[in-house]
């Protein structure tokens, strides 16, 4: 369940160099998905008191209502929040980092977060408990610039980290039911650039690699088959990812990556996020944003205050998170009632 919010994210990762100089299966699974009846609706997501909700965004949902995020008026200035009935509190960072970004959040409320100390440019991937406790995940030797990516329910993460022997990026997987034996690194010698996007609740992780996309699963890797051209991959679960190609004409897609089908849905650019009942949020190649049942469209989402919106996220109780632009950009939630 991936969550970062990609455009902002881009924004603040591209600044970081200025703080350190250095036909599918329905899904077995049963919860909650938007009633036919419903109408979808677009409410602004608060921020802190009296702070300008521009420079505030949604990273992760716990699919129960709860969902966290960051306040960030500069790259060099980030609090980390979370929201409980709507209401936001800021969080405080680890022992000894002063730099940090969340990633994602999962149905227990355990936010991933990158931390970084900018006077020694150590960095570090934490989770963060409901309860408020951080844990460092333990890095394998030799491998450097460690970048959380995403948590799944169970509590298995993913990240992207670099290898100093060749400087060679992998990913790094920490299994909640390992036995004791530390970290997997997955060199994913088919992708070219190897990083860590998502995270199934089967374990199955969702990389991509030089706009090509694979998932590894119980030690093989399968790449995926269609589009042909340049593609990301944008999230996964239950075996279905999501993600679009770029080339002419640029098109969203839904692949099963256990039974090996593609879709596309219709009139769909994006596919920006998917959840255990296989909604999905993204973009129509004219513009608006919208969900999806595999290929079959559900409905558009409306603008808040006449500004429209991009999605990111998608809850697995049917919300969808995102952001507004033309004027400005907000965070936005999308609900069906």
């Amino acid at each position: 369940m991936s969550g970062v919010s990609l455009a902002r994210a881009a924004t603040v990762a591209a600044l970081i160099g200025t703080v350190v100089s250095t036909g599918l299966a329905a899904p077995a699974s049963a919860a909650a998905k938007p009633s036919p009846a419903c109408t979808w609706q677009a409410q602004a997501v608060a921020a802190p008191a009296g702070l300008d909700p521009q420079y505030a965004s949604v990273t992760g949902v716990d699919g129960l209502g709860g969902y966290s995020g960051y306040y960030a008026p500069n790259s060099g200035d980030i609090t980390l929040l979370r929201w409980t009935g709507g209401v936001p509190e800021r969080l405080a960072p680890p022992a000894g980092v002063n730099w940090v970004f969340p990633r994602d959040e999962n149905r227990a409320g355990t936010i991933l977060v990158d931390g970084m100390n900018t006077a020694t440019g150590a960095r570090q991937v934490f989770t963060l408990s409901r309860a408020g406790a951080y844990h460092a995940l333990p890095i394998p030797a030799g491998l450097t610039h460690a970048s959380g990516a995403a948590i799944n329910n169970r509590g298995d993460v993913v990240a992207s980290a670099r290898r100093s022997s060749d400087n060679r990026n992998v990913v790094v997987l920490w299994e909640a039911l390992s036995t004791g034996a530390g970290p997997r690194v997955l060199d994913v010698p088919e992708a070219s650039h190897p990083t860590a996007e998502d995270v199934d609740e089967d374990g199955s992780v969702l990389v991509s690699g030089g706009y090509e996309v694979f998932v590894w699963r119980d030690g093989v890797t399968t790449r995926l088959p269609e589009p042909a051209g340049a593609v990301v991959g944008r999230a996964i679960s239950d075996g279905l990812v999501v993600g679009q190609g770029y080339a002419a004409p640029a098109q969203s897609y839904v692949w099963d990556s256990r039974g090996g089908k593609v879709v596309y849905p219709e009139r769909g650019r994006t596919a920006e996020g998917i959840n255990r009942d296989g909604l999905i949020a993204g973009e129509r190649v004219d513009g608006p944003a919208a969900v999806w049942q595999g290929s079959t469209f559900l409905a558009e989402l409306p603008a808040l205050d006449g500004r429209p919106g991009r999605p990111q996220l998608v809850a697995d109780d049917g919300s969808v998170f995102g952001e507004t632009f033309e004027p400005g950009s907000v965070p936005v939630r999308w609900s069906c009632r």
